[in-house]
This record gives structure tokens, sequence and C-alpha cells, in this order.
């Protein structure tokens, strides 16, 4: 159900907004009600909201208040009114509790964590502290997750990346679980190297300017749901 919200708009708003939609083939009608939804949806709308709530939940809102215990399906289920990166971060903790619980995981959980792991090390401080960190662990594999997600942009910038590392491609084709590659990952990290500075600078910015990558991959969480245990 939609609820209509009168208001008074001023007449230079209007204008914009009907040359604006004109410009994006909308009317000015959907054109508002987009941009009433992206601001809505904000941190700063959701920040406003908890505080006024005093810690009550948001769940009527579409708004998930973190990971307690809920299943996949749960998790998923709001997936069209939650922020993509908080969503896909908790499917991420529900991920993590299972494996504490039951060795092993699946082909999509790792697509999911190896990209979770890229986003939040290379957004907080670069491909640099991506292959340093624990994250460097799916520095072999990260490639082929974006791909499986159908990130072929954001693939060939972690290509680069690893590429610049200088690990022989023997060493990288001994699989996720071989210690050597990661060994001489280490060891080219501790070597200073102007040059592969300065490719992972290029891949941050080219990176931090993708669109919409959170978005790409909640949409393959949500076509691979199975993949994901428990349900």
């Amino acid at each position: 159900m939609t609820t209509v919200i009168p208001c008074v708009v001023p007449e230079l708003v209007a204008k914009r907004l009907s040359v604006l939609a004109k410009a994006k083939k909308m009317t000015p009608a959907e054109l508002a009600a987009q941009a009433l939804n992206e601001f809505a949806s904000s941190s700063d709308a959701r920040r406003a909201i908890r505080a006024h709530r005093r810690g009550a939940s948001l769940a009527d809102l579409g708004w998930i208040d973190g990971y307690e215990g809920q299943s996949v399906d749960d998790i998923l289920a709001f997936a069209d009114s939650e922020d993509p990166y908080q969503l896909l971060s908790c499917l991420e903790e529900a991920i993590k509790e299972h494996r504490r619980k039951n060795p092993g995981t699946t082909g999509v959980e790792n697509t999911i964590t190896a990209v979770m792991a890229l986003l939040r090390e290379v957004n907080n401080g670069g491909f640099d502290q991506f292959f340093r960190n624990s994250s460097k662990r799916w520095a072999f594999f990260v490639k082929d997750a974006l791909i499986h997600v159908g990130r072929e942009d954001a693939a060939k910038i972690a290509g680069r990346a690893v590429r610049a590392l200088g690990v022989p491609d023997s060493a990288m084709a001994l699989g996720p679980g071989a210690g050597e590659a990661f060994d001489i990952l280490d060891q080219k990290m501790r070597t200073p190297s102007t040059k592969r500075d300065e490719i992972f600078q290029e891949c941050d910015v080219a990176f931090c300017n993708l669109p919409k990558l959170p978005a790409s991959l909640l949409a393959y969480a949500r076509k691979h749901p199975g993949g994901i245990l428990p349900r």
C-alpha cells in the first residue's frame, strides 16, 4: 500500500523537478518519490529514527538491527528495504557463526566472505591493508569471487592489485590453502616498493569509484540462498 503525503513544493523546486524528470525520462511524481525514498532510507534518517525510538526495533521500517541468530531467509526478507551493505554484514555474521559450529563452507559463502573482506579493507585502508590483514587469505580468490558476482570491472581492478604483488603464478596455482603463496605475499609486502604502492593507490581510487558493488553482491546472495547455511 502506498501512502500519499501531501506537501507544498516551492515553484523553483517544482520547475527543477520537471526538467530533471524529463532528463531522466521519468514523471515528476516518480522522481519525487525516488528522492523521498533515498532521503528516508539514508544513514542520517536511520540515526535520527533510532535515537527517537531509543533502541526499539526498526524491523517494521524495513531495517534490520544486526545479526541476532536470524535464518538466511529472515535476513534476506529485508533485501528490498535495507541498505545492501548492512544486510550483507548480517549474512557475513551468520556465515561466521555457522562456521564456528560446523567446519567447512560452501562456495557461495566463500564468495560473500571474500568480497565483503575486500570491501571493508579497501574502503578503510586500501589494497595495502587488504594484503596485510587477515583478509589476505582471500587474496588469490577474490578476483574469481568478483567474477562469480558478475562484476568483471571490480575483478579487473583486484587482478591488477594482485599482479602488483609479484607472486609467481605457479605459487598461486597451488590453491587457496597453499602456504607457499602466502609466504611469498608476506615477503613481498615487507619489502618496500614504490611501483607497487603506486599501483595500489590507482586501484584504490578505481575500486572506490565502482558503483553499487554491495548491491551486486546482495543480488548474488539472493540468487543463491541455498548456498548459505544454515537456512
